[in-house]
């Protein structure tokens, strides 16, 4: 069997024409080393210069088509680490001159080998000193000095694994807080397309421009208080998460950080600790804790980002005064300007249920409570009250509070409903404190009527319900019943005081209203406008005169300060009294009184009709007993508005009075020697007031019967002078006055007063001056008056001069001295005078 070389024409030809010379075998091997040369020249090239400018904006061209703006200084190829891109800036989009990330380099590393089986076989991404600008939006007003929130100084590797991303190492620093990120963005690639390796920039495109969208404005003041705390070890943000970009359900985060010593806005927290959580696409704060000392603030809730609802709690045992610091100052400074000292402790939890997240400022419910606190210079002890925030309503229910200090201090329960759109509010209200103790929050109405008042053994209760509007203070209104006892009310103690209270229009309405004191009762009703400033009464009253007066106001108490009460007193009266001008002033009322009087005279019984109409009050039909007499008259008064100029009219007319009885209680002296009846009248007007004698006007008449009169000791010099002159006669019984008189000139002149007796009379005429001193010229008739006696004592004119006399000193010291004696008797006597 022959073997035949095979036949190969193209083998044959090459061997023929190559095989055996060596020039062209150099010369294919030198353009292989050609070739080797000139891509290492092209990797040097790549790896000092970078890729030529048409690359690079071609690359730039193809991203910005892609929806992705980014700008970079070069590209280049790193032999270890991969293709490195410098100076990197991606853009939210091509017309914003702000990037979102800038970055000193990104590294992207790729698995050589795979690029026979998948384009590109991107294995990592390194980013080096990169700053993250989150939300890029205009500054706030508020927060100049916060324009954007930053995650600065990034370190990371992301590494392309079968199945997604892993972030293996990912760190920044927001503020002052360092930031970890470890996770899994989870994707399933399709190994048969040519595009898979660049579906990682399409995610991060996607997620990049949604976030840039995203309002963050919210969380301006955090990163703010971050920025300015001042920490004793600077704590670590760690932060994991699983993300699934084709299924975000699944996709879970948890935020966790903690440290110790931080301080914010002068207040130094001791530790804190923060643990969030995203899963089921629900965003969830577990816990979130900080500590003050012994005080603690703990957060915790939950956000539905398909619902959009969210609920949470929030409890904090903070005190008032680091509460004051950590505010925003403009909330510091409200504080201050509305006199809020919140106290040594304070104790709050805010409540959300679920409810819409735009709708989260509009929806809470709580409780607070607090101790020792100054709220509008109104002293609180103690105070507890749940409430409810449900826009536009404040709800302050279940409020239990003790409010003012020492003897004004008391419990205050109820309820206050409050809307800040209208400034409309009402509630209900129990209290027990002294309402002397909320004068500051009290219109000037009600603070007047308040401090008519004075509760120092107890402090009266009122319950009730109320309303009004905060714009307008004189809006208030009441309803409710007050009840106090041993308490002052215009300068009065009252024992009790039982009454339902309305309140309306700047109205006040007791009815009935039940006044107790000691001595007896007032009851009726009683509304006190503030406005046309009148009061409307209808009463029956047992009180003491000057207790009654003093209730009905200061104008009718001026009126009635004169009178004296010193006895059981019935009142009845109804009607208005003004006491703006006392122009409208109308009312009647009747007086049933023992022991009623004016100055020294002081009526055993005395009962009278009243009326008032305008400035004037008139006591008619004036009727009592007087010292085991009668009295009738009547009494006015004129001008009762005035508080110094008061004038008065008095008409009296009196019988068969005690004269001794008169005598003790003008004079406060022994009346034994003054015995008699005393009948007469006095019509008499003036002022009253100190000093105000000069306009004290009037006239009279007085007469006394059955007397003793010459016992007295003002006729005791007379009856020893009539001794001398007529043994015995002087201590004749003198039995009968009878006198006229006039009073104008701060005196009372007599025009003409006789005394007689059996024996003599005794005429004259003279002045009374206010002062008590005595002006009199006396003269003693012998035998009386009659046609007999008078011949006589022209018979004997010359002894009868000798019974002329003047009458001066006072009516405790008077001095009596002859007329017409010559002076060797004057001398034989002097030592009578």
């Amino acid at each position: 069997m022959s073997h035949k070389r095979p036949s190969c024409p193209s083998l044959r030809i090459w061997l023929k024409n190559y095989g055996g010379k060596k020039k062209p075998f150099v010369l294919v091997v030198r353009m292989f080393f050609l070739v080797i040369f000139l891509l290492i020249a092209l990797v040097v090239y790549l790896h000092v210069v970078g890729f030529p400018g048409f690359a690079r904006e071609a690359l730039i061209r193809k991203m910005d088509e892609a929806g992705c703006a980014i700008r970079l200084q070069r590209i280049r190829l790193d032999f270890v680490e991969g293709l490195v891109a410098e100076h990197v800036r991606i853009f939210t989009d091509r017309s914003r001159s702000d990037p979102l990330i800038e970055a000193e380099q990104v590294v992207l590393k790729f698995e050589w080998a795979a690029w026979f089986h998948q384009p590109l076989g991107l294995r990592s991404i390194r980013i080096l000193n990169a700053n993250f600008h989150l939300g890029q939006i205009e500054p706030l007003a508020n927060h100049k000095d916060v324009q954007s929130i930053t995650l600065r100084d990034v370190q990371g590797v992301l590494k392309i694994e079968a199945g997604g991303i892993r972030i293996h190492h990912l760190e920044g620093v927001v503020g002052k807080v360092p930031v970890n990120v470890h996770g899994f963005i989870v994707w399933d690639p399709d190994p048969s397309s040519s595009t898979t390796s660049m579906r990682f920039m399409d995610v991060v495109r996607a997620r990049v421009k949604s976030l840039s969208k995203k309002n963050v404005s919210w969380i301006y003041p955090l990163v703010e208080a971050i920025a300015f705390a001042q920490f004793d070890q600077v704590p670590h943000l760690d932060v994991e998460f699983l993300i699934h970009t084709d299924s975000p359900d699944l996709n879970e985060i948890i935020l966790m950080t903690a440290g110790k010593g931080v301080r914010v806005r002068g207040v130094y927290f001791d530790k804190w600790e923060v643990v969030a959580h995203l899963r089921d696409r629900s965003l969830f704060l577990p816990s979130c804790t900080v500590w003050v000392g012994d005080q603690i603030v703990e957060v915790s809730g939950a956000l539905s980002l398909d619902e959009k609802l969210i609920e949470g709690r929030v409890f904090s045992t903070l005190s008032p005064a680091c509460w004051t610091s950590l505010i925003p100052t403009e909330w510091s400074k409200r504080v201050a300007d509305a006199k809020m000292f919140m106290g040594e402790s304070l104790e709050i939890e805010l409540l959300w249920d679920p409810v819409p997240i735009e709708k989260v400022t509009e929806h809470i419910s709580g409780w607070l409570s607090l101790r020792k606190a100054e709220i509008h210079d109104i002293w609180v002890e103690k105070a507890g009250v749940s409430f409810e925030w449900d826009k536009p309503w404040l709800r302050l229910e279940s409020i239990d509070a003790v409010i003012g200090r020492d003897h004004q201090q008391g419990p205050l329960r109820g309820t206050f409903h409050f809307n800040p759109l209208n400034t409309m509010y009402s509630g209900s209200v129990k209290t027990g404190f002294d309402p002397n103790a909320i004068l500051p929050v009290l219109n000037d109405n009600l603070t007047r009527f308040v401090r008519c008042n004075g509760f120092k053994e107890s402090p009266p209760t009122l319950e009730g319900t109320f309303s009004g509007t905060l714009s307008d203070r004189e809006s208030f209104m009441l309803s409710g019943s007050i009840a106090a006892s041993n308490f002052v009310y215009q300068g009065i103690f009252l024992e009790s005081l039982n009454t339902p209270i309305y309140i309306s229009n700047r109205v006040v309405t007791l009815n009935p209203v039940e006044i107790n004191r000691s001595e007896g009762v007032l009851a009726g009703s009683l509304r006190q406008d503030f406005a046309d400033k009148h009061i409307d009464f209808k009463a029956r009253s047992t009180l003491a005169l000057k207790a009654f007066s003093k209730i009905l106001g200061p104008v009718i108490e001026r009126v009635f300060r004169v009178i004296r009460s010193e006895g059981a007193t019935t009142i009845e009266g109804e009607g208005r009294i003004d006491y703006r001008d006392a122009a409208d002033t109308d009312f009647k009322f009747f007086v049933d009184a023992e022991n009623l009087g004016l100055k020294g005279f002081l009526a055993n019984r005395c009962r009278f009709k009243g009326e008032a109409k305008g400035p004037h009050i008139l006591l008619r039909n004036v009727k009592g007993l007087l010292y085991g007499g009668e009295f009738t008259g009547q009494l006015a008064f004129d001008d009762i508005r005035s508080k110094t100029n008061i004038s008065y009219t008095l008409d009296v007319m009196w019988s068969n009075v005690n004269f001794s009885t008169v005598v003790q209680n003008i004079r406060e002296i022994d009346g034994d020697s003054y015995r008699g009846d005393f009948d007469g009248q006095l019509v008499l007007s003036g002022r009253f007031g100190e000093g105000r004698g000069d306009t004290i006007k009037g006239r009279g008449h007085a007469q006394i019967t059955d007397g003793l009169l010459f016992q007295i000791p003002l006729f005791g010099g007379l009856s020893k002078l009539l001794a001398r002159l007529y043994p015995r006669l002087g201590f004749a019984s003198q039995t009968d006055f009878k006198t006229r008189f006039h009073i104008k000139d701060r005196k009372i002149h007599v025009d003409h007063f006789v005394l007689e007796g059996a024996f003599l009379s005794v005429q004259g005429s003279g002045d009374y001056h206010f002062n008590e001193t005595l002006d009199f010229f006396i003269e003693v008739l012998p035998l009386g008056e009659s046609k007999l006696a008078d011949w006589i004592r022209k018979l004997t004119f010359p002894a009868t001069q000798l019974l002329k006399f003047r009458l001066g000193g006072t009516l405790r010291d008077p001095e009596w001295r002859p007329d017409n004696w010559p002076q060797e008797l004057f001398d034989m006597l002097d030592d009578i005078f």
